[in-house]
């Protein structure tokens, strides 16, 4: 049975105008400013009550590691450094939808003074075992845990979570008020471009219902620019040309597919997630 929402304006513009969305007919079209989004969706307590439902299962979370994962964060985080503004040894940073805190770790030990947000409490308390400063909390005003609303960071970070944020509006807004001058936001996000979506494939198995907007890339680069951001950076990411094709990636000869496909699908634009860095 598809989960059901109770919240039918776009979480952008707020308005309630939808055109039916040809990818998918669960998703409409905001008809004012082009996100595309169920309808209904879900409210943040809605949101909330789905994702206990999925990830409080016995055990859930037995096997994870965000110590041991923070290293394949690396790469990003190489890149965000080249961005950050360096007017102290130790720059500072919000995770936003941190889950249980490897990129958090990875920041930090690049130097940043590093703390995530993440309303759910089953990530939070794994990354609070591992040592990880995760805070749990919800990216709005009245949301924020005790002590966030009165620091500024350097670098605000959405990896793989703007698409949660339940007002767009209020989000940015808060991004420009806890961000310092000069201070850089970096998202990274699956988009809807993507050849994983090729044939059909489910567009919420990847997001879950929970998802406040589905992004393309296009539509990230708006909202970037909508609510007063410049983009410096763009970024097309392949990830698994294997996995985008078969759907997993084989053991044994996956490398070399990849290898060999990677390249092709960056050519025609099939990227499967896009990287920005823009700034106020």
């Amino acid at each position: 049975m598809e989960t059901l929402g109770s919240e039918m304006n776009c979480p952008n513009c707020h308005a309630d105008e939808p055109a039916p969305a040809r990818r998918d007919r669960r998703l409409v079209e905001c008809r004012r400013c082009g996100l595309l989004r169920l309808r209904p969706r879900l409210s943040p307590a809605e949101a909330m009550a789905e994702m206990r439902e999925r990830y409080s299962r016995p055990g859930r979370f037995a096997s994870s590691n965000p110590i041991h994962e923070a290293s394949r964060y690396q790469d990003e985080v190489r890149l965000i450094n080249s961005f950050v503004s360096r007017r102290s040894e130790s720059p500072s940073a919000l995770d936003v939808g941190a889950g249980y805190g490897g990129l958090v770790r990875c920041l930090a030990l690049n130097g940043f003074d590093a703390v995530g947000l993440d309303p759910f409490p089953g990530f939070v308390e794994l990354a609070v075992r591992h040592g990880i400063d995760v805070r749990r909390g919800r990216f709005e005003r009245a949301g924020l845990p005790p002590g966030l609303l009165e620091r500024r960071f350097d670098l605000i970070s959405f990896r793989g979570s703007i698409c949660y944020l339940s007002d767009l509006r209020e989000g940015f807004e808060l991004v420009r008020e806890l961000l310092k001058p000069g201070g850089c936001v970096y998202v990274q996000m699956h988009v809807l471009d993507s050849l994983y979506y090729r044939g059909g494939r489910d567009v919420l198995s990847r997001y879950g219902p929970f998802v406040s907007f589905v992004p393309t890339r296009a539509s990230l680069r708006r909202l970037l620019q909508e609510h007063g951001l410049q983009v410096e950076l763009e970024r097309g990411v392949v990830g698994s040309g294997a996995e985008l094709l078969l759907g997993r990636r084989p053991r044994w000869i996956g490398a070399a597919i990849d290898e060999a496909l990677n390249p092709l699908i960056a050519a025609a634009g099939r990227h499967d997630a896009v990287m920005y860095v823009a700034r106020p």
